[in-house]
């Protein structure tokens, strides 16, 4: 699965709303991105 620029995307779970989150993380750095997402997962889990 790749980005709108064609970039890979190391996680294969991710939803099209996590994609602008995920674009956001390459400036921020994999290590911030990967907790941003696990909060986001663990809110919609419950």
């Amino acid at each position: 699965m790749t980005t709108s620029i064609g970039e890979r995307i190391p996680t294969p779970k991710v939803t099209r709303s996590e994609l602008p989150v995920i674009r956001i993380g390459r400036k921020i750095g994999d290590a911030e991105i990967e907790r941003l997402i696990s909060e986001a997962a663990a809110e919609v889990s419950g």
